[in-house]
């Protein structure tokens, strides 16, 4: 299965900065009218050009001026954009035209996750939405949402946000084994992977610019990454992958304690999938508020990270 690259992924909000600077040839005044702080402009179509790898603006102390590969882009998206923003707002003066009960499918590793209130606030919106939610390990054929977290977006589903992962081990297992002092001392302990997370594969560390590429074996995998985090807590390993969705309750009781802090893993992505059933433009209104929601959640679970997982 191919994997989905999150940078690839460019949000609404971004789309409808660069349609504004474009229009106003100005950050200051898009920001203003978008009610945004102009370095969050500026840094958003920064990595907007970073995401095409061209220039879209020259800059000047006069304000900014469309580029010709600027000007293609804005000429291919315009419409699209203005046609969302568009629909978004007339629906959501008119919440009746949203109705329907839908079944949410919530994996274990996502259930401490603020998932719910967003569509709690969703709900809040459109009286004529009722969500009802199942919290089990496979999703539900039935379920008209379903959110997935997995090192890879599936086939289908739309990436929503990254969420951090760990490695965890019981004081009393450190106690006994000793504490790994760099990747490579893994291969000298007792690991243990979940389904989704886990599975025997390289791992691959990175801290500042070093990156280093580690065999691992799992002794063990768990079905989930709740179990794998039981069975460290159990002093039997190291838990790996572990999400902060899980990590943050069994850090913060110090039943489990971070492995490795100086070191990063690569993240796991939160993806949704949405099933026949919502009528069109609610499935691209649901979409465009999960996506953002998303990216929202993305950024608390990085702002949380250290204390989460201390």
């Amino acid at each position: 299965m191919a994997e989905t690259n999150p940078e690839n992924h460019v949000d609404l909000e971004t789309w409808e900065i660069f349609t504004s600077v474009m229009e106003t040839g100005s950050f200051l005044q898009s920001a203003r009218e978008l009610s945004l702080d102009p370095s969050t402009v500026s840094r958003r179509l920064k990595k907007l050009e970073e995401r095409f790898h061209m220039q879209l603006f020259y800059r000047d102390s006069e304000g900014v001026s469309p580029t010709v590969a600027g000007k293609s882009l804005l000429s291919q998206v315009k419409g699209v954009v203005e046609e969302i923003l568009r629909g978004r707002t007339e629906l959501s003066r008119d919440p009746h035209l949203f109705h329907g009960r839908f079944l949410v499918s919530v994996p274990q590793e996502l259930s401490s996750l603020e998932v719910f209130s967003i569509f709690y606030e969703i709900e809040a919106e459109n009286p004529g939405i009722n969500f009802t939610f199942e919290v089990r390990r496979s999703p539900s054929p039935g379920a008209a949402i379903t959110l997935k977290l997995s090192p890879a977006v599936p086939a289908g589903n739309e990436f929503v946000a990254e969420v951090p992962a760990f490695l965890l081990a019981s004081p009393g297992y450190i106690e006994r084994r000793g504490l790994p002092q760099s990747p490579e001392e893994l291969l000298d302990h007792r690991l243990i992977g979940w389904e989704e997370g886990g599975e025997a594969r390289r791992m691959v560390f990175s801290r500042g610019g070093e990156k280093l590429s580690i065999p691992i074996s799992t002794a063990s995998i768990m079905r989930t990454a709740s179990g794998a985090a039981v069975s460290a807590a159990r002093d039997r390993g190291i838990a790996l992958g572990i999400p902060l969705t899980v990590a943050k309750e069994w850090t913060r009781s110090g039943a489990l304690m971070r492995i490795l802090p100086d070191w990063e893993i690569p993240p796991l992505c939160l993806s949704v999938r949405l099933r026949e059933g919502p009528q069109p433009f609610l499935r691209s209104y649901l979409s465009g508020v999960l996506r953002e929601a998303g990216h929202s959640l993305g950024s608390r679970a990085s702002e949380t990270e250290g204390g989460a997982a201390a």
